[in-house]
């Protein structure tokens, strides 16, 4: 691209956003401002309730809701996914996403090992030096990413990845099966009962080693070995409770003088630990002490309880909950994970940091307790309901209400993950190998992040993290905004530079060349990835056309005028080059803060 309008759109993008701004709307009934106003109707047999068509949840979508509703709940989606879900309604299409079996890593990830253990045997490699590296998750993960249906599974995982935090930033970076497994669990776990999910986790051979409770001994205090306490700790402190007692909306609570109640202490922690000791690995013939470099570690079946090397006895865990002794080892870890379940501060702890994955950055008390209430009861007396949590999140007022869309406070800035699958299937990207095999060392090393690549179990950002400057005056939360800064924020801008004006737009070569700015990868043509821009080129002849077509599909109906004088006068000299002229529009939609920011 020209150089001028590069240096001009990047220092527009670092100087202007991302931040959240208000559109300004006259007073409007319907999906809006429907506060303090009372609907009677003779009867609602066989239609929306009157109160939920003043408040949107009962209508059908537009094109542009769809589209927002799509963006909070899926890696990307097209236009004629964005027509189908206006078309068929958000309840009804939540209802058919449930209802999908879970697309699996593993569906692909052994026919892919397969094939590279060939290629690397016929190469002449020795079979002792072949090792599943982290990389071949990431093959997985966006094979998966670019083809699953059930794009509703696809993208809770993705969040639950993220508060249920493993890493490659471990020695599980040698193993890309433990973490293809870890993440397979969260797919198929995404959208049942919350003890369920937890126990998997627990569980999980990739979550014993990395928060160490693998191979964790009962108490010998002659040779001074206790029970590791870390996965003890952070089972509560981020899976479950957090630090301190809340309300049902997610605000903490107080004592007398006014200070934060602590959920747990040091006893209950020690406690705790003695419970998840004896876990070991769960192939059929191994044994307590294999370590994962044992070449019978079996990552794809959960850990199994050695009951010689648990430490047996009561344990006195929260809320004055007491796991009786002389009971089976592993009733122990289901008597825990129940314990957990049932503590009060799960429903808003958990549902808020859902909230802040897929929805905003700073949801209001009342819409947490909304989710929380979702949580403890789906509507059939059932508590930890994932489907109802994701359904309540999704369809809360504060979530497809646009009138909320006139709100500074709402919104979120949208991770560098998300802005990149969404401009991908967004556009159908595809290739002719119909091989994802997307190495992203570029996309972390510039943008800090990749699904389970987080630097520790901290995440990539914490949930109250707070940038300095205008958000926190305000005293608002803005998560992603830890792992954007100028570097990033100029690493982002050359990653869309690479990926629409050099058609390099997923990094899967045999290069592993670092220098990628020297020039194009010499990535073979059957292995390119493009994307579908036939209907833009066929409107490019027509600017706002295709700054109308996009803002449906990138910014969701919500760019600014602003935003749009800028991309208008930059592609109006492209009258002879529509190809150009597409590239540059979807670039300078990328870049944006309109579509950084999702509101």
């Amino acid at each position: 691209m020209d150089l001028y309008i590069h240096r001009l759109l990047l220092l527009w993008m670092l100087l202007t956003g991302p931040v959240l701004t208000a559109q300004i709307y006259d007073d409007y009934l319907g999906a809006g401002h429907y506060q303090d106003i009372t609907i009677t109707t003779s009867h609602d047999q066989g239609m929306a309730q009157g109160s939920q068509t003043m408040s949107g949840a009962g209508m059908m979508p537009n094109t542009r809701e769809a589209s927002r509703f799509l963006a909070q709940a899926t890696l990307g989606a097209d236009a004629n996914l964005i027509q189908e879900v206006a078309g068929m309604g958000i309840s009804a299409w939540l209802d058919e996403q449930f209802g999908m079996e879970p697309t699996l890593l593993s569906d692909y990830y052994p026919v892919m090992m397969d094939q590279i253990r060939d290629d690397y045997l016929a190469q002449g490699g020795n079979p002792g030096d072949f090792y599943e590296f982290a990389v071949y998750f990431r093959y997985a993960w966006w094979q998966t990413a670019m083809e699953a249906e059930d794009v509703l599974r696809q993208r809770v995982a993705l969040a639950l990845s993220e508060i249920f935090v493993v890493s490659e930033e471990s020695d599980l970076y040698d193993h890309g099966e433990a973490l293809t497994s870890y993440y397979d669990m969260l797919l198929e776990s995404a959208f049942e009962n919350f003890r369920y999910l937890l126990y998997n986790v627990t569980m999980h051979p990739s979550m014993g080693f990395y928060l160490s409770h693998l191979r964790n001994p009962k108490a010998n205090p002659d040779e001074n070995i206790y029970p590791d306490e870390n996965y003890a700790r952070e089972v509560m402190q981020l899976f479950t409770i957090g630090l301190y007692e809340l309300h049902l909306d997610g605000t903490p609570k107080t004592d007398n003088q006014g200070n934060y109640i602590s959920t747990y202490t040091n006893y209950e922690i020690r406690e705790f630990a003695k419970v998840f000791t004896g876990l070991g690995n769960g192939a059929a013939d191994g044994q307590f002490w294999d370590g994962i470099y044992n070449e019978n570690f079996d990552f794809w079946v959960p850990m199994k309880m050695y009951n010689n090397w648990h430490q047996a006895g009561s344990k006195a865990l929260l809320n004055g909950f007491v796991i009786p002794g002389g009971q089976s080892a592993l009733q122990d870890v289901q008597d825990a994970v129940l314990n957990l379940h049932n503590h009060p501060n799960v429903g808003p702890f958990i549902g808020k940091q859902l909230i802040q994955r897929l929805v905003k950055s700073n949801p209001t008390p009342a819409y947490v307790e909304r989710v929380a209430r979702a949580f403890n009861d789906n509507g059939e007396g059932k508590r930890g309901d994932m489907k109802a949590v994701v359904r309540a999140i999704l369809t809360d007022p504060e979530a497809r209400d646009c009138s909320w869309l006139d709100d500074p406070e709402h919104g979120k800035l949208r991770e560098p993950i998300i802005r990149y699958t969404n401009l991908l299937r967004a556009f159908q990207a595809h290739n002719i190998s119909d091989q994802y095999w997307n190495k992203a060392y570029f996309f972390k090393d510039l943008t800090r992040q990749h699904p389970l690549s987080a630097p520790s179990v901290f995440n990539f950002y914490l949930p109250n993290y707070s940038p300095n400057g205008v958000l926190k005056n305000a005293g608002l939360s803005g998560p992603e905004f830890q792992i954007h800064n100028a570097p990033s924020a100029v690493g982002f801008v050359n990653l869309a530079d690479r990926w629409l004006f050099h058609q390099e737009l997923m990094q899967n070569t045999g290069t592993d060349s670092w220098d990628w700015f020297g020039g194009d990868l010499n990535i073979p043509i059957e292995d390119r990835v493009i994307l579908d821009l036939s209907h833009e080129l066929s409107i490019a002849t027509d600017v706002d056309a295709l700054i109308d077509r996009l803002d449906i599909i990138l910014t969701h109906g919500n760019l600014s005028d602003g935003t749009r004088d800028i991309i208008r006068e930059a592609l109006l000299p492209f009258d002879n080059q529509l190809d150009r002229r597409v590239a540059m529009a979807l670039y300078l939609f990328v870049i944006s803060p309109d579509y950084s920011v999702l509101r």
